[in-house]
């Protein structure tokens, strides 16, 4: 589908969204007792850094730009990775 299809008619439904705990986990080693709030502070940054990524990816893909798309997917994937997005990821 095109991005303006997309657009137009949302985003398909997801089949299952997974989370790997245990990447969540190895975070919030890094803030024993949760007291700086990492673990929220790193999924809101993920979060608000994906719609970026995902308005990129959609701007490249109108105008034909497949290396901008590229970079958008890689780095998209990347990040899900790292706060334990493993089907995003994929």
């Amino acid at each position: 589908a095109s991005a303006a299809e997309v657009a137009a008619t949302g985003p398909a439904e997801p089949s299952a969204v997974t989370v790997d705990a245990a990447a969540l986990a190895q975070i919030a080693e890094l803030d024993p007792g949760g007291k700086k709030g990492l673990v929220k502070r790193i999924v809101t940054l993920f979060v608000d850094d994906s719609a970026r990524l995902i308005a990129e990816l959609a701007t490249a893909l109108e105008s034909g730009d497949a290396d901008a798309a590229r970079r958008s997917v890689h780095t998209l994937k990347s990040t899900a990775a790292n706060v334990g997005g493993t089907t995003l990821a994929q």
